[in-house]
């Protein structure tokens, strides 16, 4: 248990838990010596505090849960162990909390104003403005996760959250993830970045987050790449970037019964690249106001992209698209609400469509 107060540290992090056994590191006790334990994050508050200069959080192995905690001004620039993101290209991993080749469970925590990066060298990325998780499959469940950044000076990824290589098993789910910016000039995820692996992002709030503060960058909410990610009932409100959401060569997964709404966006939806010859489930979604485009579906003669709209309501803003189908994908429209846009359905070149049952 942890008291109220502010903890701070020297060296690489603030907190180091690096033992194989399942345990948990509890915040907001109220410091009494006897009797019953109390625990009141909101009335004993316990901050974690990197004062800018080290990460906040190292996990290196083992099961443990981090509950009722504040941890923020973390810095991750530099700082070891190296994550594996894109190559091992990382010029910081984790500002808030790093896990790798482990189980952590992050839950009813804030995860506020940290940075992996504040130095990115040409080639180099940031990885996981608030937390990182690099390998085996994490949960974080009831958590704000807000303010951080992933790069503050180049190309970032997950500026609130990093997953690369979370096996079936992994949880992001029934947070507040708002505010969070990927990079400065390029990358994406401002709020969730995922690469690799599978698991579950579900239930979140998406607010506000920024997929780069200057030039072109995906997902301002959610990014993915070659993963199968299960995305559903999650509220994407307000984001920023050339695309709300973007799934990159997912393997598995599906969009399932979300709501993508005024995002300051180009596209709402953009599905590009296809993997395997799967066909991607959209399901049961609103989605509106993209600005160009809300569902967008490219593929390329590698890697077909194969799509299934199906009770889905598109609204647009009178002006856009509502689904667009590019080169070298297959696009099934069934049982869709398709109103206000300045063109319902595109079917580019080499695009193949089949509709039915649609409202236009």
């Amino acid at each position: 248990y942890l008291g109220a107060g502010t903890y701070t540290g020297a060296g690489a992090q603030v907190v180091l838990l690096d033992s194989s056994l399942a345990y948990t590191l509890q915040g907001g006790w109220d410091g009494a010596a006897t009797g019953t334990v109390t625990v009141d994050p909101a009335a004993f508050r316990t901050v974690l505090d990197g004062q800018n200069a080290r990460r906040v959080v190292t996990v290196t192995r083992g099961e443990p849960t981090l509950r009722g905690l504040t941890v923020t001004r973390g810095n991750a620039t530099g700082v070891g162990p190296a994550c594996q993101t894109m190559g091992g290209n990382a010029s910081g991993c984790g500002g808030g909390i790093f896990a790798i080749n482990a189980y952590p469970t992050i839950e009813d925590c804030v995860v506020e104003n940290n940075v992996a990066s504040t130095v990115t060298p040409a080639g180099k990325a940031g990885y996981g403005g608030g937390i990182m998780v690099d390998y085996n499959a994490p949960t974080i469940r009831g958590s704000i996760i807000r303010g951080n950044v992933a790069s503050a000076d180049g190309t970032g990824w997950g500026g609130g959250v990093a997953l690369h290589i979370c096996v079936a098993g992994s949880f992001v789910q029934d947070n507040e993830i708002s505010g969070n910016t990927a990079g400065a000039t390029g990358g994406g995820g401002g709020g969730i970045a995922v690469e690799y692996g599978a698991g579950v992002v579900a239930d979140n709030l998406l607010e506000g987050n920024v997929a780069a503060t200057a030039g072109s960058a995906n997902g301002a909410a959610l990014h993915t790449n070659q993963a199968a990610a299960q995305v559903e009932r999650n509220l994407v409100v307000g984001n920023r970037g050339d695309t709300a959401v973007q799934f990159v060569s997912a393997p598995g997964g599906g969009f399932i019964a979300n709501r993508v709404v005024a995002n300051l966006t180009g596209v709402a939806l953009r599905l590009e690249s296809g993997s395997g010859g799967a066909s991607f489930p959209v399901i049961n979604n609103f989605i509106s106001d993209g600005a160009d485009a809300n569902v967008m579906v490219t593929g390329d003669r590698v890697s077909q992209r194969i799509a299934a709209l199906r009770h889905n309501t598109i609204v647009g803003n009178y002006y856009n698209v509502g689904v667009s189908a590019y080169r070298d994908t297959e696009v099934t429209l069934e049982n869709n609400i398709l109103a206000y846009h300045g063109i319902a359905v595109v079917d580019n070149a080499a695009a193949t469509l089949v509709a039915s049952g649609n409202l236009f």
